[in-house]
């Protein structure tokens, strides 16, 4: 009976000194999986966030910016100077970047609606500078139309002393009449100038038009 005392107590020893390296071991063993587990989780996470970068970085490039137009806005304006804006934007739009119309300014025959062009110029006339004649009204203002015919509510005074029978006082006559009226609604108003009667209008009427 002696004997099997200290084999019990060697076997005791010996399931205890297995039991405390096994429990270390799957520990150990239960650790390294949680790490492995939680760095593949961290790159997948970081390769995502790389993808969505990505992504939103050839979305960016694939933006096309809108092509720009610069015109100079010039003459009775608030503020002349060059300015940018969207192709397809308007003469009026133009203006507005300008802070607007003068007092002075006369609008008369220029087209606010038109669209503008790169490189485009658009001047606006005063009213004392359509009385002396100035011929920058605008791009298109003061110049014979296509069918050779002169437009009577944007000619300058040299441009209408070109028709039979207007001198300088009929010419400028014109220019006054339709900026009190704001233009002439048809080429038999031109009849409401004084000297201008039938007989001078009929020389006239094939050679003038309104718009």
């Amino acid at each position: 009976m002696k004997n099997k005392y200290p084999i019990l107590f060697c076997i005791m020893i010996l399931t205890g000194v297995l039991c405390f390296f096994g429990c270390g071991d799957q520990s150990y063993f239960q650790s390294g999986s949680s790490s492995d587990s939680l760095s593949d989780s961290l790159s997948e996470k970081a390769g995502e966030e790389e993808t969505d970068e990505s992504a939103d970085e050839s979305e960016t490039g694939d933006e096309i910016s809108p092509e720009l137009c610069y015109v100079h806005v010039c003459g009775a304006v608030m503020s002349p100077g060059v300015y940018a804006l969207p192709a397809g934007s308007r003469v009026y739009e133009a203006i507005a970047l300008a802070g607007g119309l003068t007092e002075e300014a006369l609008d008369t025959g220029l087209n606010q609606a038109q669209e503008i062009t790169d490189g485009q110029q658009i001047y606006v006339c005063t009213r004392q500078e359509a009385q002396d004649g100035n011929s920058h009204m605008s791009d298109s203002a003061g110049q014979e139309t296509s069918d050779g015919r002169i437009n009577i509510n944007t000619a300058t005074k040299e441009q209408l002393m070109t028709l039979s029978g207007i001198g300088e006082t009929r010419a400028l006559a014109i220019i006054a009449y339709r900026q009190e009226h704001g233009g002439f609604s048809s080429v038999e108003e031109i009849k409401n100038i004084s000297g201008i009667k039938d007989a001078v209008y009929q020389k006239i009427a094939d050679s003038i038009k309104v718009s």
